[in-house]
């Protein structure tokens, strides 16, 4: 209300402008305060995280693994649970432990870190992946997990792959870039980083019923087997903005 003042005072009125001289205004957390910026998105650095084997996060590449493997079933679609929702109740940062807890979410986390990382902007997720079903989804979604554990959403992606939007590689493997929230986060020396992956966010993203048809009228739900690659010619990784004011 206080910022909608001032800009009513600057514009409709005859006094001095009382708006800051910096025209951004974000809220950073995990440091819990505002900061100023003279535009978004602001300078960064990016750094490249990669999926590794044993569900672990890391700057650099692990030694070639098989892939990670799960089943996403319509019937039970995997929840949402926060996330950028109008639902008052459910939208906004939540306690991702019970969604990560499923057969069908795949997580890997960082070693807790020696120091603060403050990421601020646009994220993606670059995955390799292979599917028994030509239509299915793949969801991404970045958390911050505090020393005892708790892990709280910061930004989500997903993508809906079609038959003929994508080229599989000889291996059946399918390269799939994953644009995700803009986020403003500041990872807290022993905090963790995790990244989530998995086939849906329901209802925050309507579930997809494998078999291509009208998501109004669809009648057959059919169950995806997904795999996550993690090597060196199937390097998965998500990329961070790292702040560097």
């Amino acid at each position: 209300m206080r910022d909608s003042l001032k800009l009513f005072a600057d514009q409709l009125g005859d006094t001095p402008s009382q708006l800051p001289n910096n025209v951004v205004r974000v809220f950073l957390m995990g440091a819990r305060r505002w900061i100023e910026l003279a535009a978004w998105p602001p300078p960064v650095e990016e750094q490249r995280w990669y999926l590794c084997a044993g569900g672990k996060l890391q700057p650099s590449l692990s030694e070639d693994t098989t892939p990670d493997r799960y089943r996403y079933d319509p019937t039970n679609p995997t929840p949402g649970i926060g996330g950028p929702s109008l639902n008052w109740g459910t939208a906004g940062p939540k306690d991702q432990r019970k969604r990560e807890g499923r057969a069908d979410v795949l997580t890997y986390t960082s070693d807790a870190l020696t120091k603060d990382l403050t990421v601020m902007g646009s994220l993606s997720a670059d995955l390799h992946v292979r599917s028994t079903r030509d239509h299915t989804d793949f969801f991404v979604r970045l958390c911050d997990v505090s020393p005892r554990g708790r892990s709280k959403n910061l930004s989500d992606g997903i993508v809906r792959l079609r038959p003929g939007d994508v080229n599989r590689s000889a291996d059946g493997s399918i390269s799939v870039r994953i644009s995700m929230w803009p986020t403003a986060n500041t990872f807290k020396h022993g905090h963790r980083i995790r990244l989530q992956v998995s086939s849906g966010a329901h209802p925050l993203f309507i579930r997809n019923t494998g078999t291509g048809e009208p998501l109004a009228s669809a009648t057959n739900l059919s169950a995806a087997d997904q795999e996550i690659f993690h090597d060196a010619e199937h390097p998965s990784s998500v990329v961070l903005p790292v702040s560097l004011i």
